[in-house]
Order: structure tokens, then sequence, then C-alpha cells
């Protein structure tokens, strides 16, 4: 059943402030015929299966490694742990979930431990509602709505991000993102309300500009 789209994080126009770049919900239930056929392919030892499987999946996922970790370096390593744990652990996919479901669960596994060997008090995903305010560059006016939402995006904390780039950027459902991260579907609603607070605090000098651009 085709999914009547939402509006963003701030209630405001669409056109304004989407950030979404591909819709899981148009997936079907499990894997694709296509992507089964690639994983059988992949189980079978053939090294061109997993080409594509990679060639499918690392730009998204990179950009959700990169809105995770905020630093090139990181998100490219995790990535690439990502697709070492997809390859070891792909016999192990049943079909119970989406195939992106599946894939994801891994990333932000990756991603979550890393961020937190290297700051393990500070980064979790109950987070702190009063993280600092993004800088935002000036003087040369070409600030654009994106710009100033990737930046409040990027100093939310790790609990409020991970929750609403799964959600808002990538469209996963509350259930879907509860089974990635081994947390409740109420816990994933309440840390997507808390991120959508923090930004409209954070944001309430910057609406003109996000509302004006088009």
């Amino acid at each position: 059943m085709e999914r009547t789209p939402r509006q963003t994080a701030f209630d405001a126009k669409p056109s304004v402030l989407r950030l979404r770049y591909k819709d899981p919900d148009t997936a079907a239930d499990g894997a694709s015929e296509t992507e089964q056929e690639t994983i059988s392919r992949c189980l079978a030892g053939d090294m061109s299966a997993f080409r594509l499987l990679y060639e499918t999946h690392k730009d998204v996922l990179y950009n959700v490694a990169l809105r995770m970790h905020r630093n090139e370096q990181d998100a490219e390593d995790s990535i690439q742990e990502t697709f070492v744990l997809i390859f070891r652990s792909l016999g192990r996919f049943r079909g119970e979930c989406r195939f992106s479901t599946w894939i994801y669960r891994i990333l932000m596994n990756t991603c979550l431990t890393k961020l937190r060997k290297k700051s393990p008090s500070a980064e979790s995903l109950e987070g702190l509602e009063n993280g600092r305010p993004g800088r935002f560059p000036g003087g040369n006016g070409n600030i654009t709505a994106k710009m100033i939402l990737e930046q409040e995006i990027a100093n939310l904390p790790l609990g409020f991000r991970t929750v609403f780039v799964l959600r808002e950027v990538e469209g996963f459902s509350h259930q879907e993102i509860a089974q990635m991260l081994d947390i409740t579907e109420g816990t994933s609603k309440s840390q997507l309300f808390k991120a959508k607070r923090v930004l409209r605090d954070r944001l309430g000098p910057f609406m003109e500009i996000l509302e004006v651009e088009r």
C-alpha cells in the first residue's frame, strides 16, 4: 500500500526541507527477486555478484555513515567494515525482513560501536537535549536551507541523530528502526520527537531562510 508522503521535521513545505534520497517503503517485504538472485550468486562464490551488491548500496549507506560520523574518513571506514560483515553474514539472511533493513542494521551497529569507542561517556542512544548548536557559515550570503539543516542534524545528540536520519531521511518505519537498533518502537518515536523539538528550537532564527528557499 502506498504511503502518503510526510512533511519534514519542521512541518515546513516538503520542497524546502526534503532530504530523503530514496524511499525504502517502495520495496516489497524481504529481498526483491533480483536481490535474491544476487545473494544466491554471492553465496556461490561469485565475486561479481558481491561487487554488484556493493555498487547498488554503497552510496546510500555512505550518506548515512557520513551523517553519523560527521567526517569522511570514519564514514569510509564504517562502510568498509559494514560490507565485510555483510559478506560474512550473507548466508544468515533469511528474508524475514527487507534486505535494506538487514544491511542498515549492520551499518548502524558498526557506526554506533565506533562512535562509542571514541567517546563512551558522551555518545549514547539517549543523548542530551541541550547539545551545542551548530555554527553556520556566513559573510557571503550563500547559506542554503540544506546547509543549515544538515549542520544541525550533525550536531544532534547521537540517539536523536540516529533515529532522525533513519526515519526522516531514509524513510524507515519505527518498527524497522526498532529492529535495527534493538530498541522499542516507543523509544524510536520518543527520540524522533525530541530530535524535532531540538531542531525547531535551534533553527528558530533561521526559519525565514528555510521558508523562502525553493
